[in-house]
C-alpha cells in the first residue's frame, strides 16, 4: 500500500538569523496544520518575492511561513502570493525577549476567524499555555435600553459561539465582550506577554490599501508577539461569508435612501472592509447609481451595486430599516450595498443568483425583517447557504 504524502509547508526567509528566529514558530505552526516543514533562505531585496513566486508555482506547498511583512510592499506581495498560488500564509512577528503566557484571538462572529481560532487552540495545547477567543459583540443602541433584552442577547451570543466551536472541534474558552470595534476591544485587553493571532483583511485592503488593514493597525499599536493568517478563498463567495454579524445593521433610523446608503458605507469602513479614504468616492458613485436608476428594486428591498477594478472579492453590507424609504418610486425596508469585481464576473454569478433566490423568498425576507439583532439576521442569511444546517442550528 502506498502511504499518502503529508502536506508540505515552506519556511522562506531572507537570512539565517531570521530563519533561526522564525523557525520555532514555523515548526509549531506546520505541525499544528499537519504539514512537513521545508525551509529556504533567499536573497533579500526585490528578488525575494520573485524567487518565492517561482518556488510556489511548482505547487509543492500548501502552507507558506514568512516573517511578518513590515513594509507595505511586502504585505502586498504576501497577499498576492496567497491568492495567486492558493496557499495559506502564516506570518509571525517574533519578540524574542517576550515570553508567551497567553494566546488571544479576537472574533467578531464571522466565519473568517475560524482558522485563527483553530490555530490558537492547537498552539495553546502544544505550548501548555491558556488561550481564549475574545468574542466582540456589537449591540444595537436601542437594545441596550432594554436591560433584559441585552442580557438575553449576550447569553445567546455566548452559548451560540461555544456551540459553533464545539461543532468545529475547536477547544477554546470564549470571553464575550460588548464593543463597537473588534480591533479596539483587542487592543484594550492585550498584554505584552500575549501572543495575538489575527486574520488578514479582505483582498481589497491587503493588496491595494494595506495600511488600512486590521493586521497593520494592530501591529503598529502593540508590543506583543503576533501571528497573521491569510487563508485563500478557494470556494468562491457565499452569502454567509459576505453577510455576517458585523456587516449587517438592523433597526436603522434613516432620513431617506441616500442616508441609508451613507450609513451602510460607513459601516463597511468601521468594520475594516473598505479603506476610509475611499469612503466618499464609493458613496458618491453608489448614490449616483440610484439617481440613474441602476439599482435593483423588487418587493420591499433594493440592491445598490458598484463594480470596482481593484476589487477581487464581493464585499457587502445589509441594512434593515426601521421605516421604509422611497427608492425608484417604491418603498424599501431592506437595503443591500454590494461592491463587486469588474473582471471575472462569471465566478460571482452563482453567488448573485443564490442571493436573488433567497431575497425572492417571501418567508426568508419576512424572517430578515423580523430580526431584532444582527446575529438573528446573520443566522437567516447563513440558512440560505447549502450544507450548513448544523451551524445554523448553533446560531438559532
Amino acid at each position: 500500500m502506498t502511504r499518502a504524502r503529508r502536506a508540505q509547508a515552506l519556511l522562506a526567509t531572507a537570512n539565517f538569523y531570521t530563519e533561526q528566529a522564525v523557525r520555532p514558530y514555523a515548526s509549531e505552526l506546520a505541525a499544528a496544520r499537519g504539514c512537513e516543514l521545508d525551509s529556504v533562505v533567499l536573497d533579500r531585496g526585490t528578488q525575494f518575492w520573485d524567487e518565492l513566486d517561482t518556488l510556489l508555482a511548482k505547487g509543492a506547498h500548501e502552507l507558506l511561513i514568512v516573517r511578518w511583512p513590515e513594509r507595505v510592499s511586502d504585505m502586498q506581495a504576501v497577499a498576492r502570493l496567497a491568492k495567486e498560488h492558493a496557499v495559506a500564509v502564516i506570518a509571525p512577528a517574533t519578540r524574542p525577549d517576550t515570553p508567551v503566557n497567553r494566546i488571544m484571538v479576537a472574533w467578531g462572529g464571522g466565519p473568517h476567524a475560524l482558522d485563527g481560532l483553530d490555530v490558537a487552540a492547537q498552539l495553546a495545547r502544544r505550548r501548555q499555555v491558556p488561550a481564549e477567543a475574545l468574542r466582540v459583540v456589537r449591540v444595537d443602541e436601542r437594545l441596550l435600553q432594554d436591560r433584559q433584552a441585552a442580557l438575553d442577547q449576550f447569553r445567546h451570543v455566548r452559548d451560540s459561539s461555544r456551540a459553533i466551536l464545539d461543532l468545529m472541534g475547536i477547544r477554546l474558552p470564549v470571553r464575550v465582550r460588548l464593543g463597537e470595534d473588534v480591533v479596539g476591544s483587542l487592543l484594550t485587553r492585550a498584554r505584552e506577554d500575549n501572543l495575538i493571532i489575527v486574520g488578514g483583511s479582505n483582498d481589497l485592503l491587503m493588496r491595494h490599501h494595506p495600511t488600512d488593514s486590521i493586521p497593520l493597525e494592530i501591529y503598529g499599536s502593540i508590543t506583543s508577539p503576533m501571528i497573521m493568517l491569510l487563508i485563500p478563498d478557494t470556494t468562491g463567495p457565499t452569502i454567509g461569508r459576505v453577510f455576517w454579524e458585523r456587516t449587517i445593521r438592523v433597526d436603522m433610523d434613516v432620513a431617506d435612501a441616500a442616508d441609508a446608503i451613507s450609513q451602510l458605507v460607513s459601516a463597511l469602513v468601521d468594520e475594516r472592509q473598505v479603506p476610509w479614504h475611499r469612503k466618499s468616492v464609493f458613496l458618491e458613485k453608489l448614490i449616483e447609481h440610484c439617481r440613474m436608476r441602476k439599482c435593483v428594486v423588487a418587493h420591499d428591498l433594493a440592491i445598490v451595486h458598484l463594480r470596482l477594478p481593484e476589487c477581487s472579492q464581493i464585499i457587502g453590507c445589509m441594512g434593515i430599516l426601521r421605516n421604509p424609504v422611497r427608492l425608484q418610486g417604491r418603498p424599501v425596508r431592506l437595503l443591500i450595498v454590494l461592491l463587486t469585481p469588474e473582471e471575472r464576473y462569471d465566478r460571482y454569478l452563482p453567488f448573485l443568483s443564490q442571493l436573488a433566490r433567497m431575497l425572492d423568498d417571501d418567508r426568508q425576507r419576512a424572517d430578515l425583517l423580523r430580526s431584532r439583532t444582527a446575529g438573528e439576521a446573520a443566522a437567516v442569511m447563513l440558512a440560505s447557504d447549502g450544507g450548513q444546517g448544523e451551524m445554523v442550528g448553533a446560531l438559532s
